[in-house]
């Protein structure tokens, strides 16, 4: 009876953690969808920014393609580090 025990308590902990993985991925994929969705919603301010003002200076051509530039690195750099959490959690959930 005690072994059937552990063996629930243990069916019930694999349980959890896979649940927890797959939420954690959920997780992930959604944080990339809202970091993607923020990013094309700057780009489409930058331009139209750009279209607003058409006499615009080079200086104020080099502020937007810089804004454009960081938000390109910064929404890679989140992006991949949601990936490589989740890829942790498939590598998890590989174990379980």
């Amino acid at each position: 009876m005690e072994e059937a025990e552990r063996e629930k308590k243990q069916l019930d902990a694999l349980e959890l953690l896979h649940k927890d993985a797959i939420d954690n991925i959920r997780l992930y994929k959604q944080q990339q969808f809202t970091i993607t969705n923020y990013a094309i919603a700057l780009y489409v301010a930058i331009v139209a920014i750009y279209d607003r003002f058409p006499k615009s200076t080079d200086f104020e051509k080099g502020i937007l393609s810089a804004v454009s530039t960081v938000v390109f690195i910064i929404g890679s750099a989140l992006i991949l580090r949601f990936h490589w959490s989740m890829m942790g959690c498939r590598k998890r959930m590989e174990k379980i």
